[in-house]
């Protein structure tokens, strides 16, 4: 490839890393306008964050406390509070703003690795506007500029999920250890990754078979996956006896999972449900507080208790958690980002369940019985996921009217990563939960 085409081809990947940073830096520079460095800390996840990573660097304890006595979690995984603490040491004062800048970094990195990747595979129409549209969606670009993991993962995610496309076509090794390297800092940052592996590894055995070339490659990917993972799963079995990644799924297994169950049978609503079970658990435990559930020895009480609630009537389970995929896939997020230009915007308890239930007067209250901007506001997001999933429906067609298989495999293989997060998110679903997935969801319109 002589210089005349490789130029156009670099202008483009700087072209979006400057308009994803420049856009994100805007954003950063209004938050920070408006409302300072400590708007986080309203938020108890970003002082669990930065309290576990200044914890493990000062007193060598992987602790959420604020202060001594510091108890050891597995709650938390360990890359982000790394990334926040090492921020900080270095940046001082200025660390937020620091935070902000590097975050807008890493997703920008990721546009470009998923512009150049993509255009690898199908050229450079589909790899442009998937990357244009990923590098400015407002709510992406706000949510780089707080202090929480999504960012970061997200990047992750995205580079994973491209690399291990591009193996899909041809099983190159250095994709693979791409693949496996991002995927293994992923689980590292949000534990929800775990199991996405397992569902790479069945893509690649069902497009390429099980030759023994094919399983050296695979073992190449298991290996460098769990060679990064193993010190963090080492630590929490010598401090915990836990071979989990994190005690966080079994504490959303009864928090979230059994609440929607429980809020479900009872036609009540879901922070209803949440309390009723808190108040269970204080009493059957004796602890004081959500906070004590962090502690993976409540583990098996709370996967118990959660499946009995959820066996009384799984089929009604199955209803509800299908109903709550429907905000992961359309909740836009912007009601966070209406207060930096100064709309108060109101927002409440989720319509899902009311739909289930069959309560349409008061969705059609929560829709409408809201000022005429509030509602304006509230259609438009909406307005754009659907139109986005519309144009999807129409490619995934049009693909299968051409009989492209090559843009078949990459759309099954994106949708199945997209649904994951959507499945697994249930009864926390949402935009910010959207977000890991978000530029793959862009690419499915285009591809």
């Amino acid at each position: 490839m002589d210089n005349a085409k490789i130029q156009p081809v670099l202008n483009r990947a700087r072209l979006l890393f400057i308009l994803s940073l420049l856009f994100k830096l805007i954003i950063a520079a209004t938050v920070i306008w408006r409302f300072g460095q400590d708007i986080h800390f309203t938020d108890n996840d970003a002082t669990q964050y930065l309290n576990a990573g200044i914890n493990l660097f000062r007193h060598g304890v992987f602790s959420m406390d604020a202060q001594a006595p510091l108890s050891p979690t597995m709650f938390r995984t360990p890359l982000y509070p790394i990334f926040l603490f090492a921020v900080n040491f270095l940046s001082g004062r200025l660390w937020v703003v620091s935070a902000y800048v590097l975050q807008g970094l890493i997703i920008s990195f990721a546009v470009v690795y998923l512009y150049r990747g993509i255009k690898n595979i199908f050229g450079e129409k589909p790899a442009f506007w998937s990357a244009f549209l990923f590098a400015l969606e407002p709510f992406s670009n706000f949510n780089t500029n707080i202090i929480t993991p999504d960012s970061i993962f997200t990047a992750l995610i995205t580079i994973a999920s491209v690399a291990f496309l591009k193996v899909l076509f041809k099983p190159v090794r250095r994709n693979l250890v791409i693949s496996a390297v991002a995927l293994a800092l992923a689980v590292l940052t949000k534990p929800i990754a775990e199991f996405i592996p397992v569902l790479f590894l069945i893509a690649f055995f069902l497009k390429w078979g099980i030759a023994r070339v094919y399983i050296k490659k695979a073992i190449v990917f298991v290996a460098v996956f769990v060679v990064i993972i193993s010190p963090w799963v080492i630590r929490n079995y010598v401090d915990f006896k836990s071979l989990q990644i994190s005690s966080l799924p079994s504490y959303n297994l009864y928090l979230y999972n059994a609440a929607l169950a429980l809020a479900s049978q009872k036609n009540i609503s879901f922070t209803k449900a949440q309390n009723q079970l808190m108040s269970k658990a204080e009493k059957d435990l004796g602890i004081s507080g959500n906070m004590d559930l962090y502690d993976p020895k409540y583990g098996n009480y709370l996967r118990q208790n959660a499946l009995q609630i959820i066996g009384a009537d799984p089929l009604d389970y199955v209803a509800a958690h299908i109903l709550t995929i429907c905000p992961f896939l359309i909740n836009d997020g912007y009601q966070k980002f209406y207060p930096l230009v100064g709309i108060n915007f109101h927002n409440s308890e989720s319509i899902t369940l009311m739909l289930k239930s069959g309560n349409f007067k008061d969705v059609v209250s929560y829709v409408f019985g809201r000022s005429f901007d509030n509602m304006i506001l509230f259609g438009i997001g909406k307005l754009f996921w659907v139109v986005i999933y519309a144009f999807i429906l129409c490619n995934i067609y049009r693909r299968i009217q051409e009989k492209n298989k090559k843009s078949l495999i990459a759309l099954a293989f994106f949708a199945i990563v997209i649904a994951y997060f959507a499945v697994l998110t249930g009864p926390v679903a949402a935009a910010s939960y959207r977000l890991p997935v978000q530029g793959l969801i862009f690419l499915l319109i285009f591809i």
